[in-house]
Formats: structure tokens, sequence, C-alpha cells
């Protein structure tokens, strides 16, 4: 039933038991904002790829362990939170989210983030503490706006000491 709200433009579907997304919800086409935080999902279905206008992503606190390529397809995403999750990795495709000025990625298990984070030269907030970072890339540093703005790398296992260490990226 949720695809056949076209011209939805907020859903808010968080604090429930859900353990999976519909692909119909690539049918919303208008929606700008999707908040699905506390529940059970596991997946995120390729569909919401297709959801062209969304600019805020709300999905922290579920069970998701990875996420779908089309997430680079996002264009107008500003802020995505989908910290307190499974993630290990970060799809390259993330590199593609050039709106993006607030990306939240703590207490999921990330061991390495791929380069072309680099590419979001609008982020101006990046929250990736709590995971298993033992290195970041160096385009990351390249950012002007991560590197004077509110970056969150604590509880991580980035060196103190050679090769390099965290706060000379």
């Amino acid at each position: 039933y949720i695809g056949d709200l076209e011209s939805l433009l907020q859903c808010y579907l968080f604090g429930n038991q859900l353990v999976s997304l519909p692909p119909e919800i690539g049918n919303l086409q208008e929606l700008t904002d999707f908040e699905a935080h506390l529940n059970q999902i596991t997946t995120l279905p390729p569909e919401i790829g297709e959801l062209q206008n969304l600019s805020n992503l709300q999905l922290y606190n579920n069970q998701i362990s990875e996420l779908p390529p089309g997430i680079g397809n996002l264009g107008a995403l500003q802020i995505f939170n989908i910290s307190y999750n499974k993630l290990t990795m970060i799809p390259a495709e993330i590199g593609k989210l050039t709106e993006l000025t607030n990306l939240s990625l703590g207490s999921n298990e990330i061991q390495e983030l791929h380069p072309d984070i680099g590419n979001l030269e609008k982020l101006s907030v990046f929250y990736i503490d709590h995971n298993k970072l033992r290195d970041l890339p160096d385009e990351i540093a390249r950012s002007q706006n991560v590197s004077s703005s509110t970056c969150d790398l604590g509880y991580n296992f980035l060196p103190t000491e050679s090769p390099r260490p965290w706060w000379e990226w």
C-alpha cells in the first residue's frame, strides 16, 4: 500500500518492529524525509535509490549490514544517519552524495572508509565514532568542511604513532 502514496512528502515509520522495507518504496518519488529508525530492518531494497528528492534519511538503530549500490543515486540527500547498525563497510557510491552535509556512521563495525568519501565536499558534520577504523583515507583530509567542522572519530583503533597518527590526516 505504501507504494500507492506517490505524492507523499514525509514518511515516519520509526519505533516499530519492521524487518524490511517493501520495494514499492521506490514509487514515492516526491518523498523528502524518510525516518525508519528504531526498527529491526536488516536490508534495504535497491529501489531506495530511486528516491531522487530525498533529503533526509534516518535509519539508525536497526540491523542493517550493508548499503545497496543505489544509495549513490540519492542526489538530493543532505542528512544521512545510519548509526547503530551492523555495517562493516561503506560502498564507494557514498562518494556520489555530493549534497550531503551530515553523515552519521557511528556505532557500526566499519573497518575502513573508501577514498571516495573525500568527494563529499559539503560534509560539515561527520560521525564515525565507535567503529573499528585503523586508518583514514587521505582524501577525507582534503574535504575542507570536514576538517573545519564537526568530526567524531572517538572509540576506533586509530594509530597514535607511525606510520601516520590520526591527527596528521
